[in-house]
């Protein structure tokens, strides 16, 4: 069995997604803070498969705390901004991680949730993450470097 947690400070968001995640039989660890994210992370004999985090969360918390709290853990990212809204360090950082990860917009649909999840889960050489990043980053002409540019 598959084991997930979901860093939601929306009780709302965390029901809905724990359903989804239940039904379909994985074990789900809902925590609302990064501090409990690292708790989970940390104890003895409990392997999280997956990372699912809205972002922004309220509260101070960065992109860099939500990974730094499982940096080899997969992770599908949450939110209700698109991406070429999010503060350009977050952007930046997510855009150059070289570990599994997603982006879903809020609010979910149970089909394409899911099937993030499965990916992200089940297919060691998934890739969309960096596509949807690329994609955005062609929104935000203003974070290339001139090296990046493509003419």
């Amino acid at each position: 069995m598959k084991t997930i947690v979901i860093l939601d400070n929306e009780p709302g968001s965390v029901e809905g997604m724990e359903g989804i995640l239940q039904r379909h039989g994985f074990v789900i660890f809902p925590v609302s803070t990064v501090a409990e994210a690292a708790a989970i992370f940390d104890s003895a004999g409990t392997t999280i498969d997956l990372l699912i985090a809205s972002f922004p969360l309220r509260g101070n918390t960065t992109a860099m705390e939500l990974h730094e709290s499982g940096p080899d853990i997969p992770m599908l990212l949450l939110s209700e901004l698109p991406l070429e809204q999010w503060p350009e360090k977050e952007f930046l950082y997510f855009r150059s991680l070289k570990s599994r990860m997603d982006f879903l917009r809020k609010p979910l649909t149970a089909g394409a949730f899911i099937s993030k999840v499965n990916a992200l889960l089940y297919n060691s050489s998934y890739t969309a993450g960096r596509k949807v990043f690329e994609a955005a980053t062609a929104l935000r002409p203003q974070l290339l470097k001139p090296d990046e540019l493509r003419v």
